[in-house]
């Protein structure tokens, strides 16, 4: 996954809030009110959070003629997901066998043998805007490959779970 300056520039915030705490905690003087206030000055409460970040909007992506959008880990990101829903002909969710959503599988899309999309790190969610027609798909996970064909229609869109031995 990439990470954009800001994401980056929160890490580092972030990791840096953390490490002062712990400084502060092992001599004994935390001060919790204090704390509060200082995290609740850092961040616009009016940003949605996920586990204390705030989320993202996913990022459209393009590759050659081909528009994707990845993600879906989020509530945040799965509303994007369900706004963009008319965009894209090809619906792959990739979950486990039990269930569980996963996110760092390989998918390609190969059409005439040729290799029109890889998306390394695919899941849970990929929408795929493809041109009608007939394609293979591929999911790698674990050093195993699961292979599956699909047809993507001109209106209205085709959905597929991949099962991952997880």
């Amino acid at each position: 996954m990439r990470i954009t300056a800001f994401a980056a520039l929160l890490l580092v915030s972030t990791s840096s809030a953390a490490f002062a705490w712990q400084a502060d905690a092992t001599r004994g003087q935390v001060n919790t009110a204090a704390m509060q206030a200082q995290s609740a000055s850092s961040f616009d409460s009016s940003e949605p959070f996920e586990s204390g970040i705030p989320a993202l909007p996913l990022e459209v992506m393009k590759s050659g003629d081909v528009t994707y959008i990845n993600g879906g880990v989020s509530d945040e990101e799965l509303a994007q997901l369900k706004e963009t829903n008319g965009s894209y002909n090809l619906h792959l969710q990739i979950a486990a066998v039990g269930g569980e959503y996963v996110s760092d599988v390989e998918i390609r899309i190969v059409s005439g043998g040729q290799n029109l999309l890889t998306v390394a790190d695919a899941g849970p969610y990929l929408y795929v805007a493809l041109k009608p027609g007939n394609y293979m798909v591929e999911a790698v996970h674990d050093g195993k490959t699961q292979k599956f064909k699909v047809s993507a229609p001109a209106k209205g869109h085709v959905a597929r779970v991949i099962r991952v031995v997880d």
